[in-house]
């Protein structure tokens, strides 16, 4: 232990506390004043010895900060200072048989947590949800939450390995809340910003980012020692690689998301086949479109390895898989582990790649229509007829023009033989032979009259016309 501060030192160590004081900054930070920038003061020994003996919370209650002010020259590895993982790993959990899954949950990441506040960092809140890839927790810095399966805390650990292992889990997803936390720190006062510094800035959570603007990062002072200058500039890379390492989490979510996508699109275009093929062209085009799966089928895989292997070999998930291992938590996937989990994704495409070939397979033909109905053809251009007359009225009369006379069908019987007297039969005797009997049957013969002929005699005249 160094000796006692002089007079000297006292009095530059008030001068330092009356520029703090009157600035109102509050930072607690050691600054030397004006007239000493140019070199070491005299007194500077003295609180280098201080700070060294009894540490920087004693520094700052001398100073005026008070003694529980966040002193930012001491957060530079926050989660992985040892006192504070050695604090965590004797922290005792107990499994609550009557707590809900939740606060199952919280008595599991309460000494992550206590890590944290320890650290001056922003202590997120742990709500239910469903965390990526089936872990135990997810840390969301955009609403600065640890997302826990509450899954994992329904039924007790069945040994203590297991119970430990849960809080190396969440301990895990702390350190990414101090990881992100560390870059808000450095980027808040950075300008002009990257796209990528932009973007991980952004995706920090409000207050958080207030609070780190608030928060500067922490850098060697005036009185820092040369060898003591290491640990600032390991902090700023440390916290340049995280902002690095985080701006490329989209891609890596995306690469480890493929092979769900491609199953995914692959249900889609099942579920838009018709329920018919209009012909076996048809079927063709949809099993051609089919095949083409298979291509995008190894473009998936080789995206879903390369995800993984930038995942595991990010700076942010060696730092938190090394700090939640130390604590009992899961180990970061190995290859052999990998190679499963992508045969399991694998096997999936192959499932539902085969349900969309047998649905095109079976899907059946329409059947063809029938030959339509020919319409019925046009009425020829006809004369107009005259309309019906009504049933009431004699049909007319033809006109002597219109129909010839009929022909007869016999010559007419002469008048003469009309008008002739009809002569009865009667049984001629037979002449006598002698020269006067011919002449008495004539005789006879002409005797006989009609009566018709005796009632009208007929002129002679028509009687000679008639025999002309």
């Amino acid at each position: 232990m160094a000796g006692r501060p002089d007079r000297r030192s006292c009095g530059l160590l008030t001068s330092v506390a009356r520029q703090r004081r009157e600035a109102g900054s509050g930072t607690g930070r050691l600054r030397a004043p004006a007239h000493t920038r140019s070199g070491l003061p005299p007194g500077a020994t003295a609180i280098l010895a201080l700070q060294r003996a009894a540490g920087n919370r004693a520094v700052s209650a001398l100073l005026g900060a008070g003694p529980d002010a966040p002193l930012h020259v001491q957060r530079l590895v926050g989660l992985a200072k040892e006192s504070r993982i050695r604090a965590a790993a004797r922290a005792e959990v107990r499994w609550r048989a009557t707590a809900t899954p939740l606060e199952r949950a919280n008595d599991h990441a309460a000494p992550a947590l206590a890590a944290l506040r320890d650290a001056g960092i922003p202590v997120p809140t742990v709500v239910a949800g469903d965390p990526a890839s089936g872990y135990a927790a997810e840390f969301q810095p955009g609403r600065w939450q640890v997302v826990v399966n509450l899954a994992r805390f329904q039924a007790a650990p069945v040994n203590e390995a297991a119970a430990r292992r849960l809080v190396g889990d969440l301990y895990h997803e702390a350190r990414h809340a101090d990881q992100y936390y560390l870059a808000a720190r450095y980027l808040a006062h950075k300008r002009p910003r990257t796209r990528d510094e932009e973007y991980v800035y952004n995706r920090v959570e409000q207050s958080a980012r207030l609070r780190a603007w608030r928060d500067p990062p922490p850098e060697a002072g005036l009185f820092t020692l040369s060898g003591s200058r290491r640990k600032y500039a390991a902090a700023a890379a440390r916290a340049a690689g995280y902002v690095a390492d985080f701006a490329r989490v989209p891609g890596i979510r995306a690469g480890m998301a493929a092979p769900a996508g491609l199953v995914a699109e692959i249900g889609r275009a099942e579920q838009a086949l018709p329920a018919e093929f209009a012909g076996e062209p048809a079927r063709e085009v949809s099993a051609v479109a089919a095949a083409a799966f298979e291509p995008r089928r190894v473009h998936a895989g080789n995206l879903f390895w390369t995800a993984w292997n930038d995942y595991v070999a990010s700076s942010v998930e060696t730092d938190a898989y090394g700090l939640g291992g130390r604590l009992g938590g899961t180990p970061a996937p190995d290859a052999a582990q990998r190679r499963r989990m992508w045969e399991t994704e694998d096997a999936r495409i192959d499932v539902a790649l085969n349900r969309l070939r047998v649905a095109i397979r079976d899907r059946p033909l329409t059947r063809p229509p029938l030959p339509a109905t020919p319409p019925p053809p046009l009425p020829a251009e006809e004369e107009e007829q005259p309309p019906p007359l009504p049933a009431s009225l004699p049909p007319p009369v033809p006109e002597d023009d219109d129909q010839p006379p009929p022909m007869p069908t016999a010559p007419p019987p002469r008048l003469s033989a009309v008008l002739r007297p009809a002569v009865a039969p009667t049984t001629r005797e037979p002449a006598s032979r002698g020269p006067g009997g011919a002449r008495e049957v004539e005789e006879r013969e002409a005797a006989v009259v009609p009566v018709s002929l005796q009632r009208h005699a007929v002129p002679e005249e028509i009687e000679s016309a008639v025999d002309e």
